[in-house]
């Protein structure tokens, strides 16, 4: 009588069959265009879009090389969704740059100081006291918020602007570096990390909440990085020491170390960040929803949420190489796009339009190529729109399937000879 196991068996043999045949493979994804920029030598590469996606800038730092000299010093591009360049304007070195929502105002921030530009280029204010190298304009650009070294002193500041060029309040910034910043959708906060520490502040420049880290690793690998949410409820800070939510009041979790890239949805309920090894989607409790190991050959070195958190896109580079890919805030890898040349030590930047079918992609390498592509995310049936679980859910792949088999058939095998 050995009916029961061989119908057993047939039966693991089917899902393991069944299994292999559903299996979702990634869909290689082509961007719907490509614009190549070629210079002697590129810096990181700056990259935002407006809300629909009909407008997306770029801003990259250039070198190149005359006769006599290194030439040093900056550009900025605006493209339409079609890839149509619509200006391009010089500007200083050490290039920073974001786009009101609807595409009509570009600030730039820079060595020399900070830029306002209208959707046909033209230039609004310049100001140059401050070597501004992180700037966030809200989304109808009537504020816009910088970061940076005062140039006639030693010390930092955080500055806010009008959209007229008026300076509303500046915070002086003693004994650290402003490396990243972000401002509510309204202007009404504004955050802003140094190497040591976090700022937050209202409209009226008063300082609602500052945080300091009691241990800072030395030498940091890479700058910090802060997001705000749209309301400005709550912010993220990514920073070697580890990923640190917060609200107005103070820290709420920390999590993890070596977080080299950190993004937040419009809502503040969703945390997508990067580290050394992987990327991971996190809600506003802390709680791990999943995570994506990196592949072997390559290092994760940026994570972008779309707004309304329902993509997450996530760049991976080695010395030659980079790769996107797509996933679903349920953390299925939706599309991706590998093995990208620009040359060697690629640096990469992400983008979304406000609803997620758009990502921008900015790539520069250290070889003088640089690109800016669009990737459209329609097409994908997604998950439904309820928040997902805390814990992560159990995986049944054909590696999972092919372990239950062997053991079934072992103690079939051996139930079959007691039999005979």
């Amino acid at each position: 009588m050995v009916q029961k196991p061989l119908i057993l068996i047939s039966v693991l043999v089917l899902l393991i069959s069944l299994d292999a045949a559903t299996a979702q493979e990634p869909i290689y994804r082509e961007p719907l265009w490509t614009y190549e920029i070629r210079r002697d030598y590129f810096g990181s590469p700056s990259i935002s879009a407006s809300s629909n996606g009909s407008r997306i800038a770029l801003g990259v730092s250039v070198i190149n090389e005359s006769a006599d000299k290194w030439l040093y010093f900056g550009e900025v591009f605006m493209f339409d969704a079609k890839g149509d360049l619509i200006w391009k304007r010089t500007v200083d070195y050490g290039v920073s740059i974001d786009l009101s929502q609807d595409g009509k105002f570009m600030v730039v921030g820079e060595d020399r100081g900070i830029q306002l530009f209208d959707e046909k280029g033209g230039l609004l204010w310049n100001f140059t006291e401050v070597m501004y190298n992180s700037v966030s304009i809200s989304q109808d650009g009537s504020y816009i918020a910088a970061g940076g070294r005062l140039i006639r002193d030693d010390y930092h500041s955080i500055s806010l602007y009008g959209r007229e060029g008026d300076l509303i309040w500046r915070f002086e910034v003693k004994n650290d570096v402003i490396a990243s910043i972000s401002t509510s959708s309204d202007g009404a906060y504004v955050a802003a990390a140094g190497r040591r520490t976090l700022f937050l502040l209202d409209k009226k420049g008063n300082l609602t909440l500052k945080f300091s880290f009691e241990k800072r690793i030395k030498p940091a690998p890479f700058p910090n990085e802060v997001r705000i949410s749209s309301d400005g409820k709550y912010v993220a800070l990514g920073a070697p020491e580890g990923l640190f939510f917060f609200d107005r009041n103070g820290l709420l979790w920390h999590f993890g170390q070596m977080i080299s890239s950190v993004s937040i949805s419009s809502d503040g309920t969703y945390i997508a960040a990067a580290d050394e090894h992987r990327f991971y989607l996190l809600n506003k409790n802390g709680s791990v929803l999943w995570k994506q190991e990196r592949r072997y050959d390559r290092w994760p070195v940026d994570v972008e949420i779309s707004p309304n958190g329902m993509y997450i896109a996530a760049a991976e580079v080695n010395y030659d190489f980079s790769s996107i890919y797509l996933f679903s805030r349920q953390g299925r890898l939706l599309w991706s796009d590998e093995n990208i040349s620009v040359g060697h030590l690629p640096i990469i930047s992400l983008d979304f339009s406000k609803d997620g079918e758009y990502l921008t992609v900015g790539i520069a390498s250290a070889e003088g190529v640089g690109m800016i592509m669009l990737y459209s995310n329609k097409g994908f049936e997604i998950e439904p729109t309820s928040p997902p679980s805390t814990e992560q859910p159990p995986v049944f792949g054909k590696a999972y399937l092919l372990i239950i088999f062997l053991v079934l058939a072992a103690v079939c095998a051996l139930l079959v000879k007691r039999r005979n």
